[in-house]
């Protein structure tokens, strides 16, 4: 939603950029907006970008925490930190021997081999089969698995430049123009497209309809896969079962959906012995779960990490161990 507010006011604010800012505009013009950091053509990178890069530098591994909420310190950020970085630059430089390097790593005999048996493989894949296909109307080929994509996605994919183009103008008529009636913060309508390449987006019905329909198609799908293994002399039922015969495994998924359950489901999977009671029985070991005990143990009086351990965690550790022969914490 971000993107889609202020990205129509930063293209406003480049096409009006000649009149608003005539010397900003002549520099871009001239190519000054771009940064480069090394002798190689081709190189170059936003001056954005090269100002996180050296605020990279200077944060460190602990990052700077706590700048905007201070004016003192975001003063000082901003008023000695490019120095900083310099003098860092300039002392590694001295031991760092300059590249004379000037040709992109692009530009080499193998990697532009590989560009271009790559596009090759491309143009060979779309010869055969495109995605908008004269002869298949409308309909929308999904290339890597040569299979067709639903009708209201193609019909999405086909209207994407038209769709953005027209809420772009809406955005600066409404929200931008002179004549605006609607405020740039104003909340934005959801595009509810369908995008879903590979099933339906329409209603999906009910679980149980869902569920007779997918067992009516094992059904089918099971029968004449049995009976073509049954005609073949070298059929084997086991080969026949080690295979996916879905698109997703029915084992994890609902209607392509992951099963959602909770972690004390899998112990109705666990055998319960009743012979014994547990009570009853020597315990010798202990497995304790380390970051439970840290939620269950409460600090009291301690003020730091060695404190807790000291006088709460392993006092803890310590009980327990009285009535085993070994504890171990996870």
């Amino acid at each position: 939603m971000n993107y889609a507010r202020w990205l129509p006011v930063h293209i406003r604010d480049m096409l009006s950029l000649q009149v608003s800012h005539p010397d900003v505009h002549e520099q871009f013009v001239k190519g000054n907006f771009t940064a480069s950091k090394t002798n190689r053509s081709f190189s170059c990178i936003a001056i954005d970008q090269a100002h996180e890069q050296l605020n990279a530098v200077i944060k460190g591994d602990g990052g700077a925490i706590g700048l905007t909420q201070s004016d003192a310190a975001l003063c000082r950020w901003t008023v000695t930190g490019p120095v900083i970085v310099r003098l860092l630059e300039q002392f590694e430089s001295s031991f760092l021997a300059d590249s004379d390097e000037t040709q992109h790593h692009e530009q080499s005999i193998s990697f532009q081999n590989h560009f271009k048996g790559d596009v090759s493989r491309m143009l060979e894949v779309f010869a055969v089969e495109i995605p908008f296909s004269i002869t298949s109307g409308n309909d929308l080929v999904i290339l890597c698995v040569n299979s067709i994509a639903d009708k209201a996605v193609a019909q999405t994919i086909r209207a994407a430049s038209d769709t953005g183009n027209k809420q772009f103008e809406a955005f600066l008529k409404e929200r931008l123009s002179t004549t605006a009636t609607v405020s740039v913060l104003s909340p934005l309508p959801r595009n509810k497209l369908p995008l879903c390449l590979f099933k339906s987006q329409g209603n999906k019905g009910s679980k149980s309809a869902l569920k007779a329909s997918e067992l009516k198609s094992d059904c089918q799908l099971f029968s004449r896969l049995y009976i073509a293994c049954q005609t073949r002399r070298d059929g084997n039922l086991d080969d026949f079962f080690c295979y996916e015969n879905q698109a997703y495994p029915p084992s994890l998924s609902q209607s392509g959906s992951l099963f959602a359950g909770t972690k004390s489901d899998l112990l109705q999977c666990l055998p319960i012995d009743t012979s014994n009671d547990a009570t009853d029985m020597a315990c010798t070991a202990t497995i304790l779960d380390g970051a439970v005990i840290v939620q269950m143990l409460k600090p009291d009086n301690a003020l730091t990490f060695s404190d807790y351990r000291a006088k709460v965690f392993v006092p803890y550790l310590m009980s327990v161990l009285s009535r085993v022969k070994r504890v171990d914490v996870v």
